[in-house]
């Protein structure tokens, strides 16, 4: 029998914590409690299916359920790996992380506008809300840019690279 994997960063522990508290507050007769998901999510990140957990903390609520019950739905509780018919949730980190050698391209999600883009996770401007830093999208960026310039105020620096066009 092969034993469960529980060891995960701290950082990706603390955001595993913000989601188990967001599905038990806002999936409604989810069946689960705060801990059983925070279980699940360690459980299936430490063993062959690394999540997304900044981009599933945000997610909207269909994406978020379907992660959340796909994961309750298809973990194996002795392994930590999901089975059954192919599931990937879809905050799994291989859907959204390209490794480069110049950083971390993710597929994230417009703070402002709520648009999807690629940028470099490490150079994007980004917003820091409740301790979590929110991505902005060039489009936006480039706005209020444009409005500080016309205010007369300093505009937000655009790291070079920070964008994949």
């Amino acid at each position: 029998m092969m034993i469960t994997n529980w060891e995960i960063s701290r950082k990706d522990h603390d955001l595993a914590v913000r989601i188990a508290d967001r599905a038990v507050r806002q999936l409604h007769d989810y069946p689960d409690n705060q801990r059983t998901v925070l279980m699940d999510l360690i459980a299936c990140h430490a063993n062959g299916c690394p999540l997304y957990f900044e981009g599933l903390l945000v997610a909207e609520m269909l994406d978020f359920s379907h992660d959340i019950c796909g994961i309750r739905d298809h973990i194996n509780r002795d392994t930590g790996k999901l089975e059954g018919h192919p599931f990937t949730p879809r905050y799994a980190r291989a859907n959204h992380v390209i490794d480069v050698p110049a950083g971390v391209i993710a597929e994230l999600k417009c703070r402002s506008c709520g648009k999807r883009f690629h940028a470099n996770s490490d150079k994007v401007p980004t917003l820091d809300l409740d301790g979590l830093k929110q991505p902005i999208c060039r489009r936006c960026i480039e706005g209020v840019n444009s409005e500080c310039r016309r205010l007369g105020e300093r505009p937000w620096p655009i790291p070079e690279g920070a964008y994949i066009d």
